[in-house]
């Protein structure tokens, strides 16, 4: 007879749910905007989004970018942020856009417990951290038991960390511990302001909606980076080579100059994750 977890045992893997969230959703988010910020800042997003636009379309028409995503890499009356860029988009923009290899095979593996622990390269930390994000998405209830939560968790702040120390973040192994430490009301309540902050409900309630406002937050990964392009035959590397094909905009070298009236953008690449001004928001 299979046994039943008792109701404390189902409200811990309930908050264990809920704490790997604000992890994944804020810290390692963080940590892979500060990565993308490293090879790309800010004040080269525009010219570099420019220059890839070949390949970012691509990824539009074959659906691997949504309107919502292009929206943000392209807007209409301001300048870019990756600020405002999920998961689903940085990993994507790291892989064809900041000099990474595209056909490293670590891209392709969806099961973290095959990448071997001896394996510390970026590519494989981005993909540990995005298949944990894609593990948690598609969980059928909102609920981690304590063994598989520490086993994640273990994954994905040592993924954090290594990415971390690439772009020198200071303070994370603090924060990552803040997280997992403070009062789980608390947890709760930071979660809480980051779903409002995208226009979805206070109330966690039973969490049978769960999954479909996570994609909300996150972007909606099902399936991102599988075989739907790789069977093309097209080497995706070399895509830049058809820009003009698929270019929306005209002349790509004048897509941006409607921003050039906004002045430099100060970008001190050295120090831009210098002091606690992003930890002090949580």
């Amino acid at each position: 007879m299979a046994s039943v977890a008792s109701p404390t045992v189902d409200k811990e893997n309930e908050q264990n749910y809920i704490r790997l969230n604000l992890l994944v959703v804020k810290l390692s988010s963080f940590v892979l905007k500060a990565r993308f910020d490293h090879t790309v800042p800010p004040a080269q997003l525009h010219h570099q989004l420019n220059k890839f636009i070949g390949t970012i379309n691509y990824g539009k028409n074959k659906k691997i970018i949504n309107q919502k995503q292009y929206d943000l890499l392209f807007p209409q009356n301001a300048p870019p942020t990756s600020d405002k860029f999920d998961i689903t988009l940085l990993v994507y923009l790291l892989k064809h856009i900041c000099g990474l290899d595209g056909k490293c095979k670590w891209w392709k593996e969806k099961d973290n417990s095959k990448i071997p622990d001896t394996v510390v390269e970026e590519i494989a930390d981005i993909v540990r951290i995005r298949n944990i994000r894609n593990e948690i998405q598609h969980l059928q209830k909102a609920s981690i038991d304590q063994k598989d939560f520490e086993e994640k968790w273990d994954i994905n702040e040592k993924a954090m960390l290594r990415l971390g120390a690439i772009c020198n973040l200071p303070g994370l192994m603090s924060e990552i511990d803040t997280v997992k430490n403070q009062p789980f009301e608390t947890v709760k309540e930071k979660v809480i302001v980051i779903m409002q902050s995208h226009g979805l409900e206070d109330d966690f309630g039973d969490f049978d909606d769960y999954e479909d406002r996570y994609d909300d937050v996150y972007g909606d990964y099902d399936d991102y980076e599988d075989d739907r392009y790789d069977d093309l035959g097209n080497d995706y590397d070399d895509y830049d080579d058809h820009a003009n094909e698929c270019d929306i905009y005209g002349d790509e070298d004048d897509h941006y100059d409607k921003y050039e009236d906004l002045g430099d953008w100060d970008y001190d690449h050295d120090n831009q994750y210098d002091g606690n001004d992003y930890y002090d928001e949580w």
